[in-house]
């Protein structure tokens, strides 16, 4: 039987978002076996701080260069890996120069950056050197003057048995998150925190994020995954499926009203998403829940005026939806 599949994370030319990396390159850099890094990050301390972040529960596996453009090749699970950076430049690079580059010393895996072009180049034997090489050019998490027209990206590749299996660049999402949204600690629905003080709890009182998590909805952006229609409701602060408006039901008395929303995407049925997957539609009341396996939180459709509600949110619709966190 053969060994377990292991993925490699290739990086090059990482740009932040206001002090963060991508969301995609975050998740991925978690869950990869080693993260390459084709760059110098001791001259992108907040950079490094970031992998070194996504990195934490295995530091060992963030590899990046030093001061040097260019690493000694080292080896990992049968893999020789070698690290270059500004070996080319965008306007000469060629696929017969990589060769010969990865050819001395021998390498089997080469990742260069500063060319911000993504590039994948799979060298067999004897077609431009004496052993075979993979070449690897992740992009950057920007688009850049020189390229424009390519997209951000980084390359994601599976090791089976000490061979390469499997390589594809990833484009990266950029995606116009809204951070503020927590959890209610009382009755299980997503609301926006930074009005908790307007807010309406069907449990009674406001809304109460302090135990929450820090969770993320894309914002106004046509081009984000997810399901269109759901927007904040103004009486209430809660997230509701507004294409169900009539049918919804609003702690603050009445139906959830729009009001001036914007619009949000939250992921649905997506299993390969990021996120987490326990957030259902209440179909009595439109909103958007956490549904833990011990409670399903409180839905306002049980209240009688200003009385707090005592009948659980429902899971009827069945679908499953993605909530990201920072």
């Amino acid at each position: 039987m053969g060994e377990k599949m292991k993925s490699i994370l290739a990086l090059s030319d990482i740009h932040l978002d206001n002090g963060s990396l991508p969301k995609m390159v975050k998740e991925k850099a978690r869950k990869a076996d080693l993260v390459l890094y084709a760059g110098i990050l001791t001259s992108q301390p907040d950079v490094k701080k970031a992998l070194e972040t996504a990195c934490s529960k295995n530091p060992n596996k963030l590899h990046y260069l030093l001061e040097e453009i260019d690493s000694v090749p080292w080896e990992w699970e049968g893999i020789k890996i070698r690290l270059a950076n500004n070996l080319f430049h965008s306007n000469n690079f060629n696929e017969k120069t990589a060769m010969s580059t990865a050819d001395i010393p021998h390498t089997d895996l080469l990742v260069i950056g500063h060319i911000n072009q993504p590039i994948i180049v799979w060298g067999k034997k004897e077609t431009y050197s004496e052993k075979s090489h993979m070449i690897v050019c992740p992009g950057s998490s920007r688009t850049t003057p020189i390229y424009i027209r390519s997209f951000p990206s980084v390359a994601w590749l599976n090791v089976t048995d000490g061979k390469i299996s499997g390589a594809k660049l990833v484009r990266i999402a950029t995606v116009n998150f809204q951070e503020g949204w927590r959890f209610c600690n009382k009755c299980y629905g997503l609301f926006f925190a930074p009005n908790e003080g307007k807010s309406v709890c069907p449990a009674g009182g406001r809304h109460d994020g302090s135990k929450s998590g820090h969770y993320l909805l894309a914002k106004d952006d046509p081009n984000a995954a997810g399901q269109d229609g759901w927007r904040l409701c103004r009486k209430c602060q809660g997230l509701f499926f507004a294409d169900n408006a009539v049918q919804s039901t609003c702690p603050g008395g009445g139906r959830h009203e729009i009001g001036s929303s914007a619009t949000y995407k939250v992921i649905h049925n997506d299993p390969d998403a990021p996120g987490n997957d326990s957030w259902r539609l209440c179909s009595k009341c439109q909103g958007l829940f956490f549904a833990r396996t011990d409670s399903l939180g409180l839905c306002p459709k049980g209240m009688t005026g200003a009385v707090p509600s005592k009948q659980p949110h429902s899971t009827s619709k069945g679908s499953i939806y993605r909530v990201e966190r920072d």
